[in-house]
């Protein structure tokens, strides 16, 4: 039997990373205003790096797919691969000129937010931000010199159907 609704089970696991820094840093505080020298020392080192771990990490919450989409994504020495029932795609990091992502309309509720990799010979790789493994398609554009985190942000929010640029290579 269970005692929470799937709904806040599923949002709970999405800002879980978020709500056990919190945690660290709450309880971190009590015992530094409450200890005296070594405890005061530790836990100041605490606070600081859970302090310094929020904010990838609200990040990554926010940005977290809805739904479960098809397909799964692998990312393995700067290597993109999207494997879906009906096709698979590979585009090398190295070879990028654009990262863009697609938001959805919000009275679509099947259409998914989409992340699009364009290369240097002209292909186009579309993935579904909701695809397995697609949450580590952010650590993967956060090493692109110039990428708009908090325009993925804002693209993973925003309520009809746009596109906005995450990266462009110069």
């Amino acid at each position: 039997m269970n005692f929470i609704r799937p709904e806040l089970k599923e949002l709970l696991m999405q800002w879980r990373e978020v709500i056990l820094l919190v945690a660290i840093v709450l309880i971190s505080a009590v015992f530094f205003l409450t200890g005296t020298g070594l405890i005061r020392i530790i836990t100041i080192g605490l606070i600081v790096i859970g302090a310094g771990f929020l904010y990838p990490a609200i990040r990554q919450a926010r940005t977290a797919a809805s739904k479960q989409s098809v397909g799964v994504v692998e990312i393995t020495e700067r290597r993109i691969r999207y494997l879906s029932p009906d096709m698979g795609a590979e585009i090398s990091a190295n070879d990028l000129t654009s990262v863009e992502i697609e938001s959805r309309d919000v009275n679509t509720p099947l259409e998914d937010v989409s992340w699009i990799f364009r290369d240097k010979h002209g292909y186009t790789m579309r993935i579904p931000s909701g695809a397995e493994g697609a949450r580590g398609l952010l650590d993967a554009i956060s090493s692109l010199p110039g990428a708009d985190l908090d325009a993925v942000v804002r693209a993973m929010g925003y309520p009809q159907k746009a596109l906005f640029t995450i990266w462009k290579k110069n």
